[in-house]
């Protein structure tokens, strides 16, 4: 039984929990296309996988509530975690949510729909501090996409798996791999892709990887975000 919901880490305050909805496995996108000269469709593989809808009900005693809950979960890319569950969804608040008042006039019904974006994500992150050659290690199912920080100074190397990055590191720079945020930032947080020299963001294979960096790297920090489908 769920009887608790947290929205970026913080427990929603003032709800009786109804329904929270279905968890579903993140399946795969696939395209339909035509092969000139052929009868047949060809199903292609689009390399990513797509999410799902899921609404919550909410019972709620006082109407003033309604607004602090609402803003409290509204917004896009949003962590939602139910319980103390090791995993959290990444979601996206949806038009058409719903407010019923309840025949006793003293309680409300809220239903919210949300987009859970693919994949469940472990609570309880891996960081690895690296200074030479080692071992890491993805936990989830499926690749992940890290956000990594780099220490060092001029053209730095750095290797993990079968992929590999060149750029241009002056003190700290960080590479956040995630789909839609994919940049390179400076050591003041400022926009510097244009530091990349070769190279593309990194995705993270389930099980162990090894990583190499070279001389001009001092010490790597991969927050691995390891996942589950």
């Amino acid at each position: 039984m769920i009887d608790k919901i947290y929205i970026n880490d913080e427990i929603l305050q003032n709800v009786l929990v109804l329904d929270v909805g279905n968890e579903k496995v993140s399946q795969k996108k696939y395209s339909v296309s035509v092969a000139f000269g052929s009868n047949n469709r060809v199903i292609l593989d689009e390399n990513s996988y797509q999410g799902y809808t899921r609404t919550i009900k909410l019972l709620i005693d006082d109407y003033n509530d309604i607004r602090s809950v609402i803003d409290k979960i509204k917004g896009i890319n949003n962590k939602i975690r139910f319980n103390d569950g090791k995993f959290y969804f990444l979601y996206d608040m949806l038009d058409g949510l719903d407010i019923k008042r309840l025949t006793d006039f003293t309680h409300y019904i809220l239903e919210i729909p949300l987009y859970i974006h693919p994949f469940k994500y472990y609570n309880e992150d891996d960081i690895y501090t690296v200074t030479g050659s080692t071992t890491i290690i993805n936990k989830g199912n499926v690749y992940s996409e890290p956000l990594i920080t780099v220490h060092g100074m001029g053209v730095c190397d750095i290797a993990i798996g079968s992929q590999k990055i060149k750029l241009k590191v002056t003190d700290v720079a960080t590479i956040e791999c995630m789909h839609g945020k994919q940049n390179i930032y400076d050591g003041s947080g400022n926009l510097s892709n244009s530091s990349l020299i070769k190279g593309s963001f990194f995705e993270i294979e389930p099980k162990n990887n090894s990583v190499v960096i070279s001389s001009n790297v001092t010490k790597l920090v991969i927050k691995m975000r390891s996942r589950e489908l």
